[in-house]
């Protein structure tokens, strides 16, 4: 099992190999999406959708498939050791770039209107005290066809590895399709 805290350095790429990172097959758009009628992307901090899932907003996007992005935190007990943002000044500036980030992912033209953020402004490190919220969250977009993305269940970060349980329970509750993104890669 991989271990993280953000005080401590990232995996190491051996220990990802040995946990299987060569047995992974790569994702076919086309099969992915033949079926999906919405994805749903559950990230614990801004910037885990971008970073785990970014593409897959943007290929859906380009399908005319609707996205809803919920981001359980905005990220503020990241630096708990900052001299230069307090923790409420990090959510601030985190929030203002998850918002430009969904600015770049947003098409324009026949697909725009597509891309739905939901802020639910919970506890950064606290999420496994969050469940019922979160559930609820989810529980609202969730649905036959829909794809669910979540931070990976294995990624060593407890609000990851939470929010990968919670999805992966509500994808099997909806016969839903449900991938994994590790962010501490």
């Amino acid at each position: 099992m991989v271990s993280f805290t953000h005080r401590e350095p990232g995996t190491c790429a051996a220990c990802w190999q040995q946990a299987g990172l060569e047995q992974i097959s790569a994702l076919e758009p086309e099969k992915l999406f033949n079926e999906t009628t919405s994805v749903i992307v559950l990230a614990a901090h801004p910037d885990d959708e971008s970073l785990g899932a970014g593409g897959l907003i943007s290929m859906a996007l380009e399908r005319g498939i609707k996205v809803h992005v919920i981001a359980c935190s905005f990220g503020e007990a990241s630096h708990p050791d900052s001299k230069t943002h307090t923790a409420a000044q990090l959510a601030a500036l985190r929030k203002a770039e998850l918002a430009q980030a969904m600015d770049r992912l947003q098409p324009q033209g026949t697909h725009a209107g597509r891309l739905h953020l939901h802020c639910l402004g919970l506890g950064d490190g606290q999420l496994e005290t969050q469940q019922e919220q979160i559930r609820a969250a989810l529980e609202q977009h969730a649905g036959k066809g829909c794809l669910i993305a979540s931070t990976y269940r294995g990624d060593g970060h407890p609000d990851h590895e939470i929010l990968g349980r919670i999805a992966a329970a509500c994808a099997a509750a909806h016969d839903a399709c449900h991938l994994e993104f590790p962010i501490w890669y």
